[in-house]
């Protein structure tokens, strides 16, 4: 996991990324390194950088390598806008031969497939439990009717969510039907009630995979800065999950842009709860519980409910929103890649001290882009002392410019 900001006024951009992955290993257990790149740039002819977090990978490729490769093919001409860069990326995706890989594939949809299994049967358990905790025996056909319900509930959930993956009901059923019996035969002990199983989990099954849901384990991709004609930067951040036949599951989670009407913008992606609690005034769980809290509360009206939850919206963003935004807005570049170090860091902080798994720490990268000065780091960590790799910085530079001034690929 990791934590990563985006921070714009009408002056410029701030990126800042943490340097913490976390791998699962074959026990079950994880483990934290401090060392991984997740903030690129597109060499110094291009304002933009790019974003990475979630899965490090895309079909068995690090995004390192798949963003270094496309800085490469884009060439050196400045595109007119942000949006165009977004597709050229989309595009280069779809594309790229070395992203093709069908057993790849297959091995993300089967492990899409298992979890949305697993997270049936945990739901179902408990279920199971508290009917036992009341002196109440399951037998195999109720153990059943439990496990249709969940899924028809799930169905029905799945079924309105936009479709991002063009793949046909005959197909998948042609290289995943007989997979899916066998992971059911495998995990659900209802005897001879199992079958009735296998048509209602392929149908939630195929949602799954054509679906956006919460159980995909995606990567995340900010992409930001400015085109060429572009006054004010902006951003816009793409999930993906797999590529099929030339196809991509993915979808545009968020766009931020910065006009002579919208003046100030921070956007936390991946962990970003310590960064929220310092915009909002509340821990987003907290907030979350309060709400919650509210909206189930019998003795009030809907129309009390509504009016209580606007009113909190209000205050909050009276008292916390506004007042960042405003400061946020007027605030020169240095200082913006302060306040991206910081809150970050603070992220880093609280994993720090609490008791799990440190998924957000090690060195910070800050990257500044603006209008006139292109993308500038503020602090980038290297994995060896750039004076002992004379080299690499001959290796790295692309060519003279006609004014005699090399660059380096960065």
């Amino acid at each position: 996991m990791t934590a990563e900001i985006s921070i714009m006024n009408k002056q410029g951009i701030v990126l800042a990324a943490d340097s913490a992955v976390t791998l699962s290993q074959s026990n079950g257990s994880q483990k934290a390194y401090n060392s991984a790149n997740k903030l690129f740039t597109l060499g110094h002819k291009h304002s933009v950088g790019i974003m990475i977090y979630g899965n490090a990978e895309f079909m068995g490729v690090h995004w390192e390598i798949i963003i270094k490769e496309f800085r490469r093919t884009i060439g050196r001409s400045e595109l007119r806008n942000l949006e165009e860069y977004s597709g050229k990326f989309v595009e280069f995706i779809h594309n790229q031969e070395f992203l093709n890989n069908s057993e790849v594939c297959s091995a993300e949809i089967f492990n899409l497939i298992r979890r949305l299994l697993n997270a049936i049967l945990q739901r179902s358990e408990n279920q199971v439990n508290q009917s036992i905790s009341h002196n109440h025996t399951i037998s195999e056909i109720e153990l059943k009717e439990i496990l249709l319900n969940i899924i028809r509930r799930d169905n029905s959930t799945l079924e309105q969510e936009r479709v991002i993956f063009e793949f046909t009901k005959e197909e998948f059923k042609l290289h995943f039907f007989e997979h899916i019996k066998r992971l059911i035969d495998s995990n659900v002990f209802i005897g001879e009630y199992v079958k009735e199983i296998y048509d209602p989990f392929f149908d939630l099954a195929y949602l799954a995979v054509i679906s956006r849901n919460n159980l995909s384990s995606p990567s995340g991709v900010v992409i930001a800065g400015y085109g060429r004609e572009d006054i004010f930067p902006s951003n816009i951040c793409f999930e993906f999950e797999f590529r099929r036949d030339g196809k991509v599951k993915f979808f545009e989670k968020e766009r931020n842009q910065i006009s002579q009407f919208s003046n100030a913008s921070i956007s936390p992606f991946a962990q970003g709860d310590m960064i929220l609690t310092v915009l909002r005034g509340a821990d987003p769980f907290y907030d979350s519980k309060i709400m919650t809290l509210i909206k189930d509360n019998g003795k009030l009206g809907e129309a009390d409910k509504s009016s209580l939850l606007q009113e909190l919206s209000d205050f909050q963003r009276l008292n916390f929103i506004d007042p960042i935004l405003q400061t946020t807005s007027i605030l020169p570049v240095d200082e913006l890649a302060v306040m991206a170090d910081t809150l970050v860091n603070l992220t880093s902080f609280k994993r720090h001290f609490t008791n799990s798994v440190e998924t957000v720490g090690g060195p910070i990268d800050v990257l500044v882009i603006t209008k006139g000065d292109g993308p500038v780091w503020v602090k980038r960590k290297q994995y060896f002392d750039i004076r002992d790799n004379i080299d690499f910085k001959l290796r790295k530079a692309v060519m003279y410019h006609d004014n005699g001034n090399y660059e380096h690929g960065i």
